[in-house]
């Protein structure tokens, strides 16, 4: 069903009697009434609604009161309905009621035009002021998520739990000063099945305590992102970077440093704590946040084009070709990517080590984690990991029923690529 923004008329009911006899129509127990069915909305296959907008509050109604967002990929939920002959009336043809999808903390259905449309009447009745408004959010949010304080006294009561019900979780805690996760399904799944390539990225928190929020993402078989563990620091500097970089290599196994990469954004303090921790292992910079400082100081589309020209690169003489034409065309532009500190062997493709057969120029995997952390960034410490672990739960889960239908030895978008190549070939 499509929603929009348009509230359903509550004066608009469709009577339940004939007003002639008043005796019960035949089909009045199919009949929906907003003034008194609204409240739980309930459907059935010939169900009748008065007009579109009524059907599309029920539905609406529906969804936010049980907490599921309207357009879930795979999930079975599904409703049709179409106007009666001559009517503006609707009737349910098709009828779906069963959610396989889950429950959903911030509900995009939930907008202002329904709760101004919820709240009205009580407004109108009890005038607040917009402070009175503002406290009262403030001391619901208080209830909801809990005190910002109270959650942090708490913390190493959830790392326990999470030890004690996920097998082969690592949580540690540095009085209170850093808190790190690795779930044990996420470790073991990079171990078993993932390509020895981790981004590192690192993103703001937006609580009332401020902090940093750092994330190791790899790329499972199947070339989607497989979050292996994240952690709350103070800040981003050497030492958290340090200490986040000396429990991931112990989570991970990594004994043999030269078979990784990592690929970075050149965080600050990330650099020297990466050549302390796995000095062996390869490095890359993402090559659309080198870009981007190319950009602030070299304009135009020509060089601009060298450069990525000079990145996606395969061969040694393509990069030099690339990066002779730079040089031609500016020299500044040339003395820029050959100073100290960007080697080729960091962002060019033909200078990768052989070791990790992966030519990833882009950090994709980090930025689509914090894209999909941004709405949690701002709760308490404990309602924010909660988000993340059930997030990446259900993401694993959803993961393992995809693949319990495929037969292929590989995996479907590498199959589709293998396909694509044979039929070019």
């Amino acid at each position: 069903v499509e929603l929009d923004s348009e509230e359903y008329d509550s004066d608009n009911v469709q009577p339940k009697y004939d007003s002639d006899d008043d005796t019960p129509m035949t089909d009045r127990w199919l009949e929906f009434n907003p003034a008194t069915d609204m409240a739980d909305p309930e459907f059935e296959v010939e169900m009748k609604f008065s007009d579109c907008k009524v059907f599309r509050a029920a539905v609406r109604e529906q969804f936010i009161k049980r907490n599921r967002d309207v357009f879930v990929r795979n999930c079975p939920w599904e409703i049709y309905a179409s106007k009666m002959q001559h009517e503006r009336t609707l009737q349910v043809k098709k009828y779906e009621g069963e959610h396989t999808c889950g429950i959903v903390w911030e509900n995009p259905t939930v907008k202002s035009s329904w709760l101004s449309a919820k709240y009205m009447e009580t407004l109108k009745s009890n005038p607040i002021s917009r402070q009175q408004v503002y406290r009262a959010k403030e001391r619901a949010l208080r209830q909801i998520y809990g005190i910002y304080t109270e959650q942090y006294s708490r913390i190493w009561d959830y790392c326990e739990e999470l030890r004690k019900t996920k097998p082969g979780t690592t949580t540690k805690v540095q009085l209170f000063q850093r808190l790190y996760v690795c779930l044990g399904a996420c470790k073991a799944g990079f171990i078993a099945g993932c390509k020895p390539i981790i981004g590192l990225d690192g993103c703001f928190l937006k609580g009332v305590y401020g902090g940093q929020f750092l994330a190791a993402v790899g790329i499972d078989a199947n070339n989607e992102t497989w979050v292996i563990a994240y952690a709350v620091v103070e800040s981003e500097c050497k030492e958290s970077w340090v200490w986040f970089l000396d429990l991931l290599v112990k989570d991970v196994e990594i004994v043999n440093q030269f078979g990784y990469t990592f690929i970075l954004d050149k965080q600050k303090g990330l650099l020297p704590a990466f050549e302390q921790v796995v000095p062996n292992s390869e490095h890359r910079f993402c090559a659309r946040h080198l870009f981007t400082n190319f950009r602030l100081q070299f304009k135009g589309k020509a060089l601009s084009n060298k450069f990525w020209g000079a990145a996606k690169a395969t061969i040694v003489p393509q990069f030099a070709r690339q990066m002779e034409e730079l040089k031609n065309l500016n020299m500044d532009v040339y003395a820029w990517l050959t100073e100290l500190g960007k080697p080729p062997r960091h962002w060019s493709r033909s200078h990768f080590s052989n070791h990790v057969k992966y030519v990833m120029l882009l950090n994709n995997m980090c930025e689509s984690f914090n894209q999909f952390i941004l709405a949690c960034r701002d709760k308490p410490i404990l309602t924010m990991l909660e988000i993340v672990r059930c997030t990446l739960m259900r993401r694993i889960q959803g993961r393992m029923d995809k693949m319990k239908n495929w037969t292929k030895e590989i995996c479907p978008k590498i199959f589709k690529k293998v396909e694509i190549n044979k039929a070019k070939a």
